[in-house]
């Protein structure tokens, strides 16, 4: 049990060997590039806002990177982001916002056709269409009529109860005709 649990540890200490993380220089910077981890060093190249680079190795504050052009060497870590400059965001939204417009109008141009298309209906027994019988405001005018008649039965219901109520507060005294 022992000899698996020291293996597991060992295999965990081990670094990770191809792995590769990615970072973009921050918005609006020109940093240098350098072939060693220290300001010493002469610049060997220049990176700017937007750039892609695949990182390496961290040093002293420093990260090693490689440039899309596979050019090696050494930035200043605090310049680095995780995510994409917000040049780079603006563009990959503008890029889906083109995209979800023209899915839109896909599919407006799909509602408008389907909405357009006329309802047949055909009689099994004969090869003859026939058209539909009725439309769709008969069912809303039946739901109309409904809803009338359940609030004016409510209403009465009402009117009968609150005249009861006043009956009894009264001792029994009938109101007559006025409620």
């Amino acid at each position: 049990m022992g000899q698996i649990i020291n293996m597991l540890f060992l295999l965990a200490a081990l670094p990770i060997t191809g792995y590769a993380q990615t970072a973009y220089i921050d918005d609006y910077m020109r940093i240098n590039l350098r072939p060693q981890p220290d300001q010493a060093s002469q610049p060997i190249g220049v990176v700017v806002s937007g750039d892609k680079l695949e990182v390496l190795e961290k040093q002293d504050g420093y990260i090693k990177v490689r440039t899309m052009n596979n050019k090696l060497g050494w930035v200043f870590g605090k310049y680095l982001k995780l995510v994409p400059s917000a040049k780079v965001r603006l563009e990959e939204g503008k890029n889906k916002l083109a995209q979800l417009g023209e899915e839109l109008a896909r599919t407006e141009e799909a509602l408008g056709q389907a909405t357009s298309l006329q309802v047949v209906a055909i009689d099994l027994g004969s090869a003859e269409p026939v058209e539909p019988k009725g439309s769709f405001l008969l069912p809303l005018a039946y739901w109309f009529v409904i809803l009338i008649l359940s609030g004016a039965i409510g209403f009465g219901a009402g009117v009968l109860y609150y005249r009861h109520q006043i009956e009894r507060r009264l001792g029994g005294l009938h109101l007559g005709p006025i409620l």
